[in-house]
């Protein structure tokens, strides 16, 4: 039965949230203070903005076909990811442990924190819920997976004022672009542009607030001098 309110929320979750609230096409993504179970009871994320993790890492970024999405929250000790991606369960690839070398020839969904201009933090988490460690930051953070026959989903709690990342308030933003790697697709996305994985130059801004606002209206605030 768990299993079944899984897969319907899945399934619920990838056909609307191209309608949600923040999925048309943009750079910031907001973060909006609350704390998260991390459990298969999905309602503490309900009213969340989604954001559309489509777009390729070729040069010239373009939809790819098995789609996701993420949404963000924190309190004063976590920042909350959730990932939702669609995928036949058959063509996944798990079941690595944390330090196998090359984890970047299975399954992931990735999280890239600039900080500083000069240093990028970079996770990288299985869909069964393991964090790499291998040319990676660290895996000390909390995970819980759901997996169904027609896709996945990862929550992640990252701790803050941590040794990586550091305590924030409302209105911080932080340099930031999450993407999935999909191998068996070979299809491999990111937000918000597309491109590199790698790149300095594709990054989003990731905004914390305690009520969500409009991107436009975001963007002129975090213009202003």
């Amino acid at each position: 039965m768990k299993s079944f309110f899984i897969a319907i929320f899945l399934i619920l979750s990838l056909s609307t949230f191209v309608n949600a609230q923040a999925s048309e096409p943009g750079t910031i993504a907001q973060a909006l203070k609350r704390s998260i179970s991390l459990d298969d009871d999905m309602s503490d994320w309900d009213g969340l903005p989604v954001y559309a993790i489509n777009l390729s890492n070729t040069d010239a970024p373009e939809s790819v076909t098995e789609q996701g999405h993420f949404s963000v929250a924190w309190d004063e000790q976590h920042l909350y990811l959730l990932g939702v991606f669609t995928q036949p369960q058959a063509n996944l690839i798990t079941g690595l442990t944390a330090d196998t070398e090359e984890w970047w020839n299975a399954d992931t969904f990735e999280v890239f924190v600039r900080l500083v201009p000069e240093t990028i933090l970079h996770y990288a988490t299985s869909p069964d819920g393991t964090g790499f460690l291998n040319f990676l930051t660290d895996n000390a953070y909390e995970t819980h997976s759901s997996l169904t026959e027609e896709g996945w989903s990862l929550q992640i709690a990252f701790p803050l004022a941590s040794p990586a990342l550091p305590a924030v308030q409302t209105g911080d933003s932080w340099d930031f672009k999450v993407g999935r790697g999909n191998p068996v697709a070979k299809e491999y996305s990111l937000w918000p542009l597309g491109g590199d994985f790698l790149g300095e130059d594709n990054f989003g801004l990731l905004y914390f607030t305690e009520q969500i606002e409009s991107e436009s209206i975001l963007s002129d605030k975090l213009k202003q001098p």
